[in-house]
């Protein structure tokens, strides 16, 4: 249960707080000072002053901190990150640029408590572009108050400005402690008629104006997206606050908004550092249209490691009407017959190649899909409900792999329209919430079906209605501050209300918990562009025309950047997951562009937010002062073309003037070949060198390009500790089973007439009579009839008409593998009254029988068998001798122990947590999960061959290798290993016995845990 997110102190974060602090080292720190408030009015016309009413304002910048001197120090930090100086000073105005989702927000909020820390003061405003944002801000604020409570041993009065609320702001101004106003653009930035009640005399507030009192307190002014908020006219208005200096806070500012740049953090940065979420794109692209006007769309490819893949592809079929349907096929199925034989797949539209490694289909016609590509005629609101479908696929994937890690999944969908999305009473159309509960439901009940997910999974998503797990928020919604779901009609006042506005913009805590709140599906138009975030975004949908601006596209995949969040509050960050941190953290985007586009779109983008960064190696980005030892060194032109030239002798630099592979490896030990005059210059050459970037570097990702085929490790599999234990393992058996038929007749009727039980099949028989016509309605909603009389009658099969043959014994030969001899003997030897059960549920009894047949027959094979070893080995050609296809994050996981480059699992709940657990321990130097294959290893047993999953060695320790072989399930207990699927394990106990002689540890495991404690308990 999330109670509360947990704060680290991370060391970027603090150096961005430091970076605007340092620059007023030398301030005194003196209280705020207290000055006599602007008269008040008591009515019109009257003026009354009242001396007792005192203000606190910030005390002024001391006039020792000149231009000069602050120039200089911006000219130090920017040096020290690599920023291009700035030649001149631009005011009293700072710049922090900062990625979304690295804690801007944070920042600014502790600057305001170090600020107070170091200086005292005390009085800061906050100005945001939208309501969104404001809310966000505040709900930030709530959230970390503990958090800033602990480090600084005070806490900030927080209030969002309201002129209706005036006794907020004569706080605001009255008060010595810590205050922060928070005020959106809107509410001083109109004009004329327009102008806002903050520019007028307030009856409520001693006819006064809010402003005037305001531009006396020396106010500290924080604007937040500076991008949004400083239009022309409301850039002039923020000089009306005139505040003692103005920090800008933003990840995306415009060319002429780096007023001062004192700290950086941009996107390249963050990806590099593993601060925020990779980014994976779904592009919807529309080719060019085919030789007909036939519809086609390619879904997906589906591969597999013993038949051919599958092409999961769209096209229009002709029933009573013509319908989209989506399908699997495989090479030549003919669209023309599979359309119900349209005209407009008469020309060649038959698949000749389906390739999962290009994740392409080709058609006989020359027609080539990509996945996600679709040709002819179809309508938006069609390729929306397939974006909706993509979108739910990616986030029920993600899901089952998160879920056991204790991490919410949330998916946010931007739209165009705000009526598309909200159904109103007794409407058909097919609205976007309309859409999502059809495809949410049919997703559902497909993954249900199959039978792959943990028990805990499977009750979380039968506990979750389509209705309930799916909410709003717009920008039209702020004015009454809340939005009711009416998709199922809901009525006000009931417990399954939701209200979206407050989850959503103001209980991000609840929202993030998976026992507390449902809702993991968001809607938004426009006003959750920028500002709100929320960390646990994992899919972002963008349910609209392709075309929007590079900016707008940066500040939607914002929204989803941040790290995510477990139960606990705690941050999965690299100190938790470690390699692994971008591969849970993990955003994908669901877009209505084409991948190509909207990674161009990206990649524009931030190569306009890092426009102040070098793009090449040239020598003026040597240039400066720089510390050697105690001594200031002045690096001019000369020696920096000297210093350049020194890169291209030893290879440094390419052709292209950007930094090589080969320094990124010389460079991380911190040893570069140099010219022995070079040497002393080293660490500056590393650091400009390293703030050297190419946009095209911060990879996003293609989503459609996640299948691969694993290739063999030839280095882990011939390792000594692989080939050792292998060998031991490797070795064939004959089995030999040597029972009597009496014996396991004998055991199956003492079992059969103790524990067969069998279900009497009950008919209820109801009577009753019309009892009158009271309305039309009455009469429809069946309320004419009366019952008079219930009864209830057991039938049975023997006094029935039922006439459907039953081959008892035949029915139970082929469910349990015995003779038709056998299972007669064991029939005819049970008691009278246990036989007579077949009369009361044959079904059941036929199940009931066969079931407990299969026990005793494998208790007894289990007893009596035995394995002998043969002479033959299996060698570790059954790895090299199979093709393993798979796609990432679905059935496929990187591998750096294992005997692939890549691990193929079954189960995201069970076999992948325990291969990542594998990757990670330090314990283990090698492992292979078996491939099962027709000439792989097996294990024989009378109830078909058996492999186990995972082959393990451990380090070497003072004795000699921990060796295993293991089975991992979802459930230990032995009622759980059922049946045929039991037997096979036991049997392979006994195989193990016979080769090892107890030289390895051999069993069923469910978690990593469960494995350790095996190996070194």
């Amino acid at each position: 249960m999330v109670k509360e997110i947990i704060y680290k102190h991370q060391n970027f974060q603090i150096d961005a707080v430091d970076a605007v602090c340092n620059l007023f080292e030398g301030q005194p720190k003196l209280d705020p000072e207290k000055y006599i408030m602007d008269s008040g009015r008591t009515s019109k016309g009257q003026s009354t002053f009242h001396v007792d009413e005192y203000g606190y304002r910030n005390a002024p910048i001391d006039p020792k901190l000149t231009e000069d001197i602050l120039l200089q120090r911006i000219q130090e930090l920017q040096k020290k990150q690599n920023i291009i100086p700035v030649d001149s000073f631009q005011g009293m105005n700072f710049t922090t640029q900062m990625e979304t989702g690295t804690g801007k927000t944070y920042v600014y909020i502790r600057t305001i408590f170090e600020l107070n820390k170091r200086y005292k003061w005390t009085k800061f405003i906050i100005v945001v572009p939208s309501i969104a944002i404001r809310e966000g801000v505040k709900a930030s604020f709530d959230s970390m108050k503990s958090h800033f409570s602990q480090d600084y041993h005070k806490t900030a009065r927080v209030f969002i400005y309201d002129s209706r609320k005036t006794s907020d702001l004569l706080a605001f101004v009255n008060e010595k402690s810590i205050q922060v106003m928070i005020i959106n653009s809107q509410a001083f930035n109109a004009t004329g008629k327009d102008a806002r009640r903050i520019y007028q005399e307030l009856e409520e507030f001693g006819y006064r104006v809010p402003m005037k009192v305001i531009q006396k307190l020396n106010p500290i002014l924080i604007i937040d997206e500076p991008q949004s908020v400083e239009g022309q006219v409301t850039k002039a208005k923020l000089n009306d606050f005139c505040p003692l200096f103005t920090l800008r806070y933003s990840a995306t500012p415009r060319d002429d908004q780096f007023y001062n740049l004192v700290y950086r953090l941009d996107s390249m940065d963050a990806y590099n550092m593993k601060l925020v979420k990779s980014i994976s794109v779904v592009g919807m692209q529309k080719l060019g249209s085919s030789a007909s006007n036939g519809y086609v769309y390619l879904e997906r490819i589906e591969t597999f490691t013993d038949k051919d893949p599958i092409a999961r592809i769209g096209f229009d079929k002709k029933t009573s009407k013509i319908d989209h349907v989506i399908k699997n096929l495989t090479n030549n199925d003919n669209l023309y017959h599979e359309s119900g034989e349209l005209p407009e797949y008469k020309d060649n539209y038959i698949i000749q190649e389906i390739d999962g490694i290009t994740n392409t289909v080709t058609f006989l016609n020359g027609l080539v899909l990509n996945v996600g590509d679709y040709v002819g005629k179809v309508d938006d609101d069609y390729l929306r409900r397939l974006q909706i479908k993509e979108t739910i696929a990616a986030h029920l994937e993600k899901e089952q792999e998160r879920f056991e890690k204790g991490i919410k999944v949330l998916s946010l969908f931007f739209i165009d329209e705000v009526a598309k999305y909200r159904v109103k009473k007794d409407s058909d159309v097919a609205l976007y919430g309309k859409m999502f509960e059809e495809e949410y439901e049919i997703a559902v009940k497909k993954l249900l079906s199959e039978g792959k997910l943990s028990d805990a999974y499977r009750a979380y998503l039968t506990d979750i209605s389509p209705s309930e797990t799916h909410a709003g928020y717009f920008s039209e919604d702020k004015k009454t501050g809340t939005y009711k779901n009416d998709i199922k009609d809901k009525k006000e006042g009931t417990s399954d209300d939701v209200d979206a506005y407050d989850l959503i913009m103001r209980d991000k805590v609840t929202l993030l918990d998976i026992k507390k709140s449902k809702v993991r599906f968001i809607f938004s138009h426009s006003a959750l562009r920028e500002g709100w975030d929320n960390p646990n975004v994992f899919q972002i949908c963008t349910l609209k025309e392709p075309g929007d601006s590079d900016v707008r596209k940066m500040q939607e995949v914002g929204r989803g950047l941040r790290l995510c969040v477990n139960q606990n509050g705690e941050r999965m960050d690299e100190s938790v997951l470690g390699d692994s941190v971008q591969q849970v953290n993990e955003l994908t985007v669901i877009t209505s562009d084409s991948y190509a586009d909207f990674a161009k779109s990206i990649q524009n983008q931030i190569a306009k937010a890092i426009g102040n960064r070098p793009t090449k190696v040239i020598p003026k980005i040597f240039e400066g002062s720089i510390k050697i030892g105690d001594k200031t060194v002045v690096v001019d032109s000369s020696l920096s073309a000297e210093i350049v030239a020194q890169l291209r002798i030893y290879q440094y630099i390419d052709k292209d003037k950007k930094p090589t592979e080969k320094f990124k490896k010389d460079a991380a030990e911190n040893k570069l070949e140099l010219d022995e005059e070079f040497v002393q210059y080293q660490e500056h050459i590393i650091n400009v060198m390293n703030s050297v970037i190419d946009p095209s570097s911060y990879k996003t990702k293609n989503k459609r390009d996640d299948n691969v085929t694993a290739s063999v490790n030839k280095n882990n599999l011939g390792r000594e500790e692989f080939l050792e234990l292998w060998k031991k393992i490797s070795r064939k058996t004959a089995y030999t089973v040597d029972f009597k038929a009496e014996e396991l007749v004998k055991n199956c009727k003492d079992a059969l007439n103790r524990d067969l039980k069998v279900s009497k099949v009950i008919v209820e028989i109801k009577k009753g009579s019309l009892k009158g016509i009271e309305s039309k309605e009455s009469m429809e909603k069946g309320e004419g009839f009366e019952e008079t009389e219930s009864e209830h009658q057991v039938i049975r099969a023997d006094t029935t008409d039922n006439d459907t043959p039953y081959d008892l014994i035949g029915e139970i030969v082929e469910g349990t593998g015995l003779t038709r001899r056998t299972v007669a003997d064991i029939l005819t030897s049970i008691e009278p009254e246990t036989f007579d059960k077949f009369y009361l549920n044959p079904e059941e009894f036929i199940l009931g029988c066969t079931k407990i047949i299969n026990q005793e027959k494998g208790s007894i094979i289990v007893q009596k068998i035995a394995y002998n070893p043969l002479d033959d080995y299996y060698t570790t050609d059954i790895f090299t001798d199979v093709t393993l296809k798979g796609k990432i994050g679905q059935n496929m996981m990187k591998a750096e122990k294992n005997v692939y480059d890549h691990v193929q699992y079954d189960s995201p709940s069970t076999e992948l947590p325990f291969a990542e657990e594998l990757e990670k321990s330090v314990d283990v130097v090698v492992y292979a999960k078996i491939p099962v294959h027709s000439k792989g290893f097996k294990i024989c047993t009378p109830v078909g061959n058996y492999t186990p999953d995972w082959v393990i060695a451990f380090k070497k320790d003072s004795v000699n290798h921990v060796y295993f072989v293991a089975e991992t399930k979802g459930d230990l207990s032995s009622l759980q290993l059922k049946g045929m699927e039991k037997i096979k394990i036991d049997c392979a106990r006994k195989h193990f016995e016979a080769i090892c002689n107890g030289e390895y540890v051999y069993d069923v495991v469910h978690t990593f845990e469960d494995l350790i404690k095996l190996v070194k308990g």
